[in-house]
């Protein structure tokens, strides 16, 4: 299925999955580095705190539901928190995590995550690569696909 709601550019030599509930784009391993969009409605609570992000939130009351969701969850070990900001995404206002984490079977990971609500609709971009890569060599891919990502009508109204 694709996403309903967004498209964003393919970058070149990366390879695109789409699921459910995710858009996954990665270049090689998709578990050492992937770039991931999601939409979920925001009257639909997050899966480990329970939580909601609503369109009258803050920026920062939005990004303390996502870190609220990464501390609850059992298979994220040592999630350090490296920066939470405002952002701008595509003309929303919106946030911006830089976070890192392990896995427990010891794997460590670096993400930055942008996350905004746009109507009744919560959306969140990642780029996450694991510790054994270098994060910056493909930072650049990343802002790319955020900077093309766009909003799709629905065809189905």
């Amino acid at each position: 299925t694709e996403p309903a709601h967004f498209e964003v550019d393919i970058p070149s030599g990366w390879q695109k999955h789409y699921t459910k509930k995710y858009f996954l784009i990665y270049k090689g391993d998709p578990y050492r580095q992937y770039i991931m969009v999601q939409e979920r409605p925001t009257d639909k609570p997050f899966k480990h705190s329970d939580k909601l992000i609503d369109a009258g939130m803050t920026p920062p009351d939005a990004a303390d539901v996502i870190v609220a969701e990464l501390n609850a969850d059992k298979q994220i070990l040592d999630l350090k928190l490296i920066e939470q900001s405002r952002a701008t995404i595509k003309g929303n206002s919106g946030f911006k995590l830089s976070f890192s984490y392990r896995l427990s079977p010891g794997t460590r990971f670096r993400t930055l995550y942008y996350g905004f609500v746009k109507d009744n609709t919560y959306f969140s971009l990642r780029f996450n690569v694991a510790a054994d890569r270098e994060f910056g060599r493909d930072l650049n891919v990343f802002h790319a696909v955020v900077n093309s990502f766009r909003f799709v009508a629905d065809s189905t109204g």
